[in-house]
């Protein structure tokens, strides 16, 4: 009797742990390009709260990139080859706005698990011998990707 009670606590526990494991090949890590990365400088007058989305058409880009310089002409140096909103999506984080420099934002992997788009993305601290700035700051990070559906899950990272 206690062996078959044994055995079937073994075999209870084995299906549990395999249910919540995904394996390697259930999830894709997924390509991307930078458009933008840096930090806003107008104290907050762009309008921009800390934020994680997606564009998916021109019209919601243009007026990202109007409020975006607002302060400063900052869309002038993004790296924006050709966005073809039929294929393409923007992945935008903004960070709240911070009272010094010397904070980024990284999105450090992008990735598809089941049904989910997983956004892997971290603060980027300098390190206690650079100096940093004492103007006010808003760091952001622009990606572009294959567009896809699913439901979008922004993790951020404890680095």
């Amino acid at each position: 009797m206690r062996i078959l009670m044994g055995i079937l606590f073994l075999t209870i526990i084995s299906c549990n742990s395999t249910k919540n494991n995904v394996s390697a090949s259930e999830i894709e890590e997924v390509a991307f390009q930078k458009i933008a990365k840096g930090s806003l400088f107008g104290d907050g007058i762009e309008g921009i709260s800390e934020s994680s989305f997606t564009i998916t058409d021109e019209k919601a880009w243009n007026k990202l990139q109007n409020n975006m310089n607002k302060e400063n002409n900052v869309s002038s140096s993004f790296k924006e080859e050709s966005i073809d909103f039929s294929t393409e999506m923007l992945i935008c984080i903004f960070d709240k706005v911070r009272s010094t420099g010397g904070i980024s934002i990284l999105i450090d992997k992008i990735s598809i698990e089941n049904d989910s788009i997983k956004i892997s993305y971290s603060n980027q601290k300098s390190t206690p011998r650079e100096m940093i700035t004492t103007v006010i700051t808003q760091p952001y990070h622009i990606v572009k990707t294959q567009k896809r559906k699913g439901v979008l899950v922004f993790i951020k990272e404890g680095k």
